[in-house]
């Protein structure tokens, strides 16, 4: 909250804010990524990095050893699961599921 005489000091830039708001053309909208985190599967004989590569992740090999719990360029096992994020074209909200 503010104060009735701070109000009058903003109203006009708060105004001309909202009226700056408008819809996003397709060009706007297609160019808008989310990150979105996956869970994938390591390959036989796969380091961290191949597979940071092999999946786009956002993340650096280093982040994404953090974020798994792993010690730097580790060796994986085949089909041990990693958390990395993977870039797509923000979709918007989603609806949700009906209620039963």
């Amino acid at each position: 909250m503010c104060r009735n005489s701070d109000y009058d000091a903003y109203q006009t830039p708060f105004i001309d804010v909202a009226l700056s708001l408008r819809a996003l053309g397709a060009e706007e909208r297609a160019s808008i990524t989310e990150d979105r985190l996956r869970i994938v599967e390591a390959g036989e004989g796969e380091v961290l990095s191949a597979l940071v590569d092999r999946t786009r992740a956002r993340w650096s090999t280093e982040q994404t050893a953090v974020a798994n719990a792993l010690e730097g360029d580790a060796s994986l096992r085949e089909g041990q699961r990693i958390k990395v994020p993977i870039a797509r074209s923000y979709t918007g909200p989603q609806d949700p599921p009906p209620s039963s």
